[in-house]
């Protein structure tokens, strides 16, 4: 089925298709037969968080720079793949999370203070009060939080 929506948004078909390890139950990474790279994400019920995601990214994208990938489309009709889908431009290179877990010629030191001085420009953006993911929504902070401690939270109800 994913062979249906590549064909359906690029006109082209996967050469190769390779699973991601990044906490998504169905994430790829799919090379084209034009050897363009794009990752593949889907989910149930996630279409107004990819649209979300994909209106965080552009913000960021025309306000501070390239940043973030380019998200090339978010559907959650079902009409050509069973679950909610993102599709995302792949950046080569190892992730934060590799970087900051094995040795690197930067301090983690360094790195942090990068990614301060990164949130810092986001924090900066200026988004149109009447947007719907202003005015109706939920802020990124109480959403990332919320993500962030729940599980925390859950052990903790638990005990």
């Amino acid at each position: 089925m994913i062979n249906e929506v590549v064909n359906y948004h690029f006109n082209a078909s996967i050469k190769e298709k390779i699973r991601l390890e990044n906490g998504w139950k169905e994430s790829w990474l799919l090379v084209l037969s034009d050897n363009q790279k794009i990752v593949f994400r889907a989910c149930e019920d996630y279409t107004h968080i990819f649209e979300r995601e994909k209106f965080f990214y552009d913000s960021v994208n025309k306000s501070i720079g390239k940043l973030c990938p380019d998200v090339y489309a978010v559907d959650g009709s079902c009409q050509h793949y069973d679950k909610a889908y993102q599709i995302s431009e792949y950046i080569e290179g190892k992730s934060l999370r590799h970087i900051l877990q094995t040795n690197h010629n930067e301090s983690k030191e360094e790195i942090y203070y990068k990614i301060g001085e990164t949130v810092a420009c986001i924090n900066q953006i200026q988004i149109d009060a009447n947007h719907p993911y202003v005015k109706d929504g939920y802020s990124w902070e109480t959403y990332y939080a919320y993500k962030l401690l729940q599980p925390q939270l859950l052990r903790i109800v638990k005990n």
